[in-house]
């Protein structure tokens, strides 16, 4: 099992972006929000096999009009 870290939590943010457009990059685009942003969900996503972390992105790219929270993540 390959736990979420940074990489992937900065691949995250960079897919949400292709997938949300300007829904998550219009609030979320200064380096100071993005590093606390990277910090929060690898926090957040803590003990999270990084396997299921694609099921996730399709599921929100699918089913999601706006970005989820960490929790709807989850």
């Amino acid at each position: 099992m390959e736990n979420f870290n940074v990489s992937h939590a900065k691949l995250l943010y960079l897919r949400f972006c292709a997938i949300y457009g300007d829904k998550f990059v219009k609030d979320y685009h200064d380096d100071d929000f993005k590093s606390i942003w990277r910090n929060e969900w690898v926090e957040g996503l803590k003990g999270i096999d990084v396997s299921l972390i694609k099921g996730c992105l399709e599921h929100c790219r699918d089913n999601l009009d706006w970005p989820p929270t960490i929790a709807e993540f989850r």
